[in-house]
């Protein structure tokens, strides 16, 4: 952080908050898919209902039971 600081002639500078540490500990961590879910299962459920599923590497498989459904989650402001 330093070093990019000075790479851009000091004008880069951390206030106090920024410059404490935030420690996540691993419980957390692995509670986040379920989380992450359950909070999208509530808001993309649709007529049909939808799937999601923990396929690893942060990343997850949404299925919607229709095409409906998934095309009103696609056109909506905030996917």
């Amino acid at each position: 952080m330093e070093e990019l600081g000075q790479s851009l002639g000091e004008k880069l500078h951390l206030t106090d908050k920024e410059k404490d540490r935030v420690v996540i500990d691993k419980k957390n961590v692995d509670e986040a898919p379920i989380v992450f879910i359950d909070r999208f299962m509530s808001l993309w459920r649709g007529i049909e209902g939808v799937s999601i599923c923990d396929i690893g590497d942060r990343r997850f498989l949404v299925r919607f039971v229709t095409k409906r459904d998934m095309q009103r989650v696609l056109d909506s402001e905030f996917p």
